[in-house]
C-alpha cells in the first residue's frame, strides 16, 4: 500500500477518524496496532508472520534480560542479549543475501521494511541490556513501536526510549495542537508533492543513463547524475515527511531524518545531515562499542561505514561505496585541524564553496556504485564521466528536468536559509496563500499517474 495511492489515503482517513473519535479514556494503541499490521499484510500477507515473530521473540527476550539484570546475573543477561541480536542479524542477513545474489529468487522476496524494524528491535534489546530503558510490560505498545505503519517501511529508525513514553501518555497529554496539525498537514502535502510531482517525474531523466547504463558520454552522465541526486533526496525525504506528518496527527512526533544535507561543506557534516537516524544507530551500536573495545577511531569509522554500505545490500558495490565514504570521513577528521582559519569573510565563503563542491562531487561519483548494477558498471560510468565529452540530451531535456525540480530546490533552499522547515508559517496571509496556490497548481499540473515505489523500499 503506497503512501501516494488513493487506497492508502482511504485507509489513513478511516484509521485517523476512528482514532480521534474514540472516547478520551480509551487506549488508542490497539486500533493503531491492528491498522499497522493490516497495512503491512496488505502488501504481502506472508511476511506479517515474520514481523509478529520478531515482535513476540524480542519482547519475551527483553523481559528475561531485564529479569537477569534485576537478579544480578549479568552473564546470563549478556547471553540472552547476544542470542536475540544474533537471531535478528541472522534473519536480516539471510534475506539480504538471498535477495541480493538472486538465490531462490522465485521463492524469496525481500520483506519491505525488514532493515528498519530489525534495527529498532536490536536497539531496544541493547538499550535494555545497557540499563538505559526499562523492559516494556505493555505488549501492545511495544508491538506498535516496532510496527507503527507511517515509519514501518523506510524509517525513520526510532528508539524505544523516545516512542514508548509517548505511547504510554493518555490522549489528552499528546493530542496534537492546532500548530502541530498545521505542521502535519504541510509535511504530508509537501511530501506527496515531492514524490508524485517531482521525484517520479524526473526519474526517467536519470534511470536510463545510470542504472540502465545508457549514457553515451560525460554530458549524459553528469546531467543524469545531478538529476538523480536531487530525485534521490526528494524521494527519500518525501517518505520521511509523509511519515512524520501522519504520525503527528496521531500525537506521535517522529525523528528528523534529513537536515538539508546538500548544503554540507564536509563529508562529516554530510553524514550528520543525511539519513540521520541510520547514522545515529551505527554511531551508538557499532562505532561506539568498537572504540570502547580498543579499536582506533579511524579503523572504527572505516568498519562502520563499510557496514552502512552492507546494510543497503550484500554486494561488492555497496562495500566500495561505504569504504569510499569511510575514507573521506577519516580524511576529513585528519585534515580538519590543519585547515586554515580565515578571518576574512570573503575567504571563509570561498572555503565553504570549495568544501561544498567537493562533497557534492563525491556524492555524485559514489552514486555510480550505489545505483549501478555492479562494480564493473560503476567503473564504466566513472571512465565515461571523464573521457567521452558528448551528450545525447538536448537543451529541452535540461529545461524540462529542472523545471520539475524548481519547487524542490526553492523550498529546500528557503528551509536551509531560515533554519526552519515551516519557514512560510511566518509570512503574512496573502503571501502564504500565493505560495500554497502555486504549489497546488504545480502538483495538479504534474501529478504522475503511474507512480513508483519509494527508492528505499529496496533496502
Amino acid at each position: 500500500m503506497v503512501f501516494a495511492s488513493s487506497t492508502f489515503f482511504i485507509f489513513f482517513a478511516v484509521v485517523l477518524s476512528l482514532y480521534w473519535l474514540l472516547p478520551r479514556f480509551v487506549s488508542r494503541s490497539p486500533i493503531l496496532l491492528i491498522a499497522s499490521w493490516y497495512f503491512y499484510a496488505f502488501g504481502c500477507w506472508s511476511y506479517i508472520l515474520l514481523l509478529l515473530f520478531f515482535t513476540a521473540f524480542d519482547f519475551f527476550m527483553a523481559q528475561k534480560i531485564s529479569q537477569m539484570l534485576h537478579e544480578e546475573k549479568p552473564t546470563k543477561a549478556k547471553i540472552l542479549a547476544v542470542v536475540s541480536i544474533s537471531l535478528n542479524v541472522l534473519i536480516l542477513s539471510g534475506f539480504k543475501l538471498s535477495w541480493m545474489v538472486n538465490i531462490f529468487s522465485d521463492q524469496i522476496l525481500m520483506p519491505v521494511g525488514i532493515s528498519f524494524y530489525t534495527f529498532q528491535s536490536i536497539a531496544y534489546i541493547v538499550d535494555i541490556f545497557r540499563k538505559k530503558i526499562p523492559a516494556q510490560r505493555n505488549f501492545v505498545n511495544y508491538a506498535l513501536y516496532i510496527s507503527f505503519f507511517p515509519q514501518l517501511l523506510a524509517g525513520p529508525i526510532e528508539r524505544a526510549g523516545s516512542i514508548l513514553p509517548i505511547l504510554a501518555k493518555p490522549w489528552d497529554e499528546r493530542k496534537p495542537s492546532i500548530l502541530e496539525i498545521k505542521e502535519a498537514l504541510w509535511l504530508i502535502f509537501w511530501g506527496l508533492l515531492k514524490k508524485v510531482a517531482i521525484a517520479d517525474r524526473v526519474r526517467p531523466f536519470a534511470a536510463w543513463a545510470i542504472t540502465g547504463l545508457g549514457a553515451k558520454g560525460a554530458g549524459d552522465i553528469w546531467f543524469a547524475s545531478i538529476v538523480f541526486i536531487l530525485q534521490f533526496l526528494a524521494d527519500f525525504s518525501a517518505y520521511t515527511d509523509l511519515a512524520r506528518g501522519q504520525a503527528l496527527l496521531f500525537g506521535i512526533r517522529l525523528s528528523e531524518n534529513f537536515r538539508y544535507p546538500y548544503f554540507s561543506t564536509s563529508p562529516k557534516e554530510f553524514w550528520q545531515r543525511w539519513h540521520i537516524t541510520l547514522g545515529a544507530w551505527f554511531r551508538d551500536y557499532v562505532y561506539g562499542p568498537l572504540v570502547r573495545h580498543g579499536v582506533s577511531r579511524w579503523a572504527a569509522l572505516l568498519i562502520t561505514m563499510v557496514l552502512v554500505g552492507l546494510w543497503h545490500g550484500a554486494k561488492p558495490k555497496f562495500v566500495v561505496w561505504g569504504a569510499f565514504w569511510g575514507f573521506l570521513i577519516v580524511l576529513d577528521n585528519f585534515l580538519s585541524p590543519f585547515l586554515p582559519i580565515f578571518h576574512s569573510e570573503f575567504l571563509r565563503k570561498w572555503q565553504k564553496i570549495l568544501g561544498w563542491s567537493a562533497v557534492m562531487s563525491a556524492w555524485i561519483l559514489s552514486g555510480f556504485f550505489f545505483v549501478a548494477r555492479d562494480v564493473q558498471d560503476a567503473s564504466t560510468l566513472l571512465v565515461r564521466a571523464f573521457t567521452f565529452f558528448v551528450s545525447s540530451r538536448t537543451k529541452g531535456d535540461l529545461v524540462i528536468a529542472f523545471t520539475y525540480l524548481i519547487p524542490f530546490i526553492f523550498v529546500e533552499t528557503m528551509q536551509w536559509l531560515n533554519k526552519d522547515r515551516f519557514f512560510w508559517f511566518r509570512w503574512k496571509k496573502p503571501k502564504q496563500s500565493i505560495f500554497l496556490l502555486v504549489l497546488v497548481l504545480f502538483y495538479l499540473g504534474n501529478y504522475a499517474n503511474q507512480g513508483t515505489d519509494f527508492i528505499y523500499f529496496a533496502f
